[in-house]
């Protein structure tokens, strides 16, 4: 458990608008995103990569290396919101992806200049 994951499951919960009347839904995508995660997890991609194409051909392993790709592109974006979220929430700026540019201002600035950043 990172501190990023507390700030993001706690502000995009609210971002999404969910209310009591959803939470059993909010945890089913929990447990459901928890099982992906610790599925996916492994100690050296590299070494996961050659042993799928040792034993199962160059295309799946460059479609794994895709697939991790596009998992850290994911994985930059949410540390990157969760981040936006925590400074929103310490500075009391307005914070969330349901309010536009020009409403939000701060958040949206804070979002891009971390993602630019990573």
């Amino acid at each position: 458990m990172a501190p990023w994951q507390l700030f993001f499951q706690q502000s995009y919960v609210i971002d999404k608008r969910i209310t009591p009347r959803f939470m059993s839904y909010e945890r089913w995508d929990l447990i459901v995103g928890i099982g992906f995660v610790m599925f996916g997890a492994f100690q050296d991609a590299g070494a996961v990569a050659a042993g799928i194409a040792n034993y199962v051909g160059a295309l799946p392993a460059a479609l794994f290396a895709l697939a991790l790709f596009d998992a850290s592109i994911i994985g930059a974006a949410a540390v990157s919101l969760s981040t936006a979220y925590a400074i929103g929430d310490v500075l009391s700026y307005r914070h969330s992806l349901h309010r536009n540019v020009a409403d939000a201002p701060q958040f949206y600035v804070i979002y891009a200049g971390v993602i630019a950043v990573g």
